[in-house]
């Protein structure tokens, strides 16, 4: 089974400009190892300068950076959703289950 996780950052976590990070678990002296445990890390870095990435993702990235793209249905989509649920006062819930 392959496990891949994924973080995203408004910020460059690893601060060599790259909008996309990736990790697998290698030896550390001898990186031609590598341990096959199905585990793969991705971070995603909205501010990365490279322009590697497909136009959807770039756009995800647009919207984590404040700017919203209303013609693409996902983003829209994706605006409408959270609006409704910062409007709907749920997460505050979310947030603080201890709170009711």
């Amino acid at each position: 089974m392959i496990r891949i996780s994924f973080s995203f950052a408004l910020y460059d976590p690893f601060y060599h400009g790259r909008s996309r990070y990736e990790f697998s678990i290698r030896e550390d002296h001898y990186h031609d190892i590598k341990l096959e445990t199905g585990s793969h890390l991705i971070f995603l870095n909205s501010k990365g300068k490279d322009c590697n990435q497909n136009k959807g993702l770039q756009q995800f990235f647009d919207f984590m950076n404040g700017i919203i793209n209303e013609s693409d249905t996902f983003i829209a989509h994706l605006n409408s959703d959270i609006d409704a649920y910062v409007g709907s006062g749920q997460w505050r819930l979310d947030d603080l289950p201890h709170i009711k």
